[in-house]
């Protein structure tokens, strides 16, 4: 939905035909470049890893060198392919080899951090993918778990799920957050207004409605609540250490 907001507005997210098309799961597509799925999938394989067992910090490290230079390329194929529109890249892959990708995307792109209830998420995983709820929700920590640590203290732009479904009109407000941080060359192709059309309340199939305590465990609650408590818009990550314990707050 994010992704389809930011593409509506203005930015390129991929030529045609390069972009991850529609299926039963999502009707209206999934707004990724293929090139990038392509080269995440490649990356993980090497490092013995994959999407929900993602490769341990120590291997992205010791591999970031000599795999650097291959994403650098990539999104240089990729901004200079968009001309005169910004880029915008959406892969869930990229949350997990965020260490690895980070030095490549600083000072290049945006991070947007899309906060949505895991129940749903695990649903909506169970649904496509036949993935048992635990397994889906223990998939969202350590997603969730691996983004915010990387990103500690850098600013992101935090986007909603459930806001954004309740008031489309936040998508414009938010979009046009991310254009004030553009060239000016690049914020003229941008139309924050445009996002709003994006949103589309009956394509969101998955729901949680129910008590979190029957479904997640004690630290998927805690880190619920902190991402939970995140002001929408700009906010600058960081991290609180108490007792040996690693927490994630944040700073607005």
């Amino acid at each position: 939905m994010v992704a389809r907001m930011l593409h509506h507005a203005g930015f390129h997210v991929g030529r045609d035909g390069n972009v991850m098309p529609a299926n039963f799961a999502n009707p209206v597509g999934y707004f990724e470049n293929l090139d990038v799925v392509t080269l995440n999938e490649q990356v993980l394989a090497e490092l013995g890893g994959s999407w929900f067992s993602p490769p341990r910090l120590a291997s992205q490290c010791a591999a970031r060198d000599h795999i650097a230079p291959r994403l650098r390329s990539s999104l240089d194929d990729l901004i200079t392919e968009a001309g005169a529109k910004p880029v915008a890249v959406k892969d869930p892959r990229i949350g997990v080899l965020l260490p690895m990708w980070l030095p490549t995307l600083d000072g290049v792109l945006y991070p947007m951090l899309t906060v949505r209830h895991p129940l749903e998420i695990a649903r909506s995983l169970k649904a496509r993918d036949g993935m048992a709820i635990g397994a889906g929700l223990a998939a969202w920590e350590l997603h969730m778990s691996i983004v915010l640590d990387t990103l500690s203290g850098r600013t992101v732009c935090v986007m909603p799920h459930r806001e954004l479904l309740a008031t489309p009109k936040l998508a414009a407000k938010l979009v046009k957050q991310a254009r004030a941080r553009l060239r000016p060359e690049l914020a003229e192709a941008v139309s924050p207004e445009a996002a709003p059309q994006a949103i589309e309340r009956d394509l969101n199939h998955s729901h949680a409605n129910d008590d979190i305590d029957a479904y997640l465990t004690v630290r998927q609650r805690q880190l619920w609540k902190l991402l939970e408590a995140l002001p929408v818009g700009e906010t600058r990550i960081r991290h609180l250490t108490t007792r040996g314990q690693r927490r994630v707050g944040y700073r607005s």
